[in-house]
């Protein structure tokens, strides 16, 4: 009887593959917009006296601004129609703005949500999507339930964003719908530099990663069932606690997302067409050595 010889180098490499495609996380698939920053409406009301962009400034510590737009009538691109942004000023008495700045970009891109602080300026922006409340505070019912998970497509939030000059800070708070329930939020700290001109940062945030506040209504968070989403991004102090760096950063989308590990169904199928390609890797060693004789 001839000897059958199984090549143990193949099967080990198809093992290691398999473990690897069945237990890591897909790159995250883009399902449903939360903002895109690039529609223009008219009849826009803000803090500046009815600008077509959402544009704030202050230059104080202790100043703030505020600025609200409604979407035109069957836009998609902001979550629930409307979109708040609250700029805060926290420390130093130097300029900080902030923008939503539609169809002005050159390179494919129609809007994007702009910061710039100056160093030594403390301030922090605040962008929620609440309803038509047109606050500065968060309705926790403005959305009535709006479903973050695209149902059951979506597993988080994905930004992209084509700069980000200094590390910065970004804290998300998501409500469940109704007044008093529950709310889910991730801190997200020191994200990475990324400089006008390289590849954009698309940074997802996993709903399974959000620290859930202990509610008077729901034990768990279903975030299908969302009644307000906030925003905070700000400028990291420095070592010694009192400085921060000159910021300027740009968002130029935020999404929900999904970057799921394959389904039970398919990874069984990878493995019996693993199985399979051992059985053949087998099958042509075992006729090259048969032509060898």
């Amino acid at each position: 009887m001839r000897e059958f010889k199984i090549n143990y180098h193949f099967i080990f490499g198809m093992a290691v593959l398999f473990t690897v495609i069945t237990t890591a996380p897909a790159p995250a698939v883009a399902i449903g917009t939360i903002d895109t920053f690039d529609v223009q409406a008219t009849g826009m009301v803000d803090g500046m006296g009815g600008v077509a962009e959402q544009r704030l400034e202050i230059n104080n510590f202790n100043e703030t601004a505020f600025s609200w737009y409604q979407s035109p009538a069957g836009d998609t691109s902001v979550l629930g129609g409307y979109r708040d942004v609250y700029l805060q000023g926290v420390a130093g008495n130097l300029q900080t703005t902030v923008g939503v700045n539609t169809q002005r970009l050159g390179d494919g891109r129609t809007g994007e949500l702009s910061f710039s602080s100056a160093s030594g300026v403390q301030s922090k922006v605040t962008v929620s999507y609440d309803g038509d409340d047109m606050s500065s505070d968060i309705d926790h019912s403005g959305l009535g339930g709006v479903d973050l998970t695209h149902a059951g497509e979506s597993n988080g939030v994905l930004f992209t964003m084509p700069e980000v000059d200094h590390p910065m800070n970004l804290l998300i708070t998501i409500w469940q719908n109704g007044e008093g329930g529950q709310k889910a939020s991730q801190y997200l700290n020191e994200i990475g530099v990324v400089d006008n001109g390289d590849p954009a940062l698309q940074k997802f945030v996993a709903f399974s990663d959000f620290v859930i506040a202990e509610g008077v209504q729901a034990p768990v968070m279903d975030f299908s069932d969302v009644g307000a989403v906030a925003f905070e991004y700000n400028a990291p102090l420095s070592p010694g606690g009192s400085t921060t760096a000159a910021l300027d950063f740009r968002v130029d989308s935020v999404q929900k997302a999904g970057n799921f590990i394959p389904e039970p169904a398919s990874a069984v199928s990878f493995l019996i067409g693993s199985l399979g390609l051992c059985y053949f890797e087998a099958f042509r060693q075992r006729r090259k050595r048969r032509g060898m004789r």
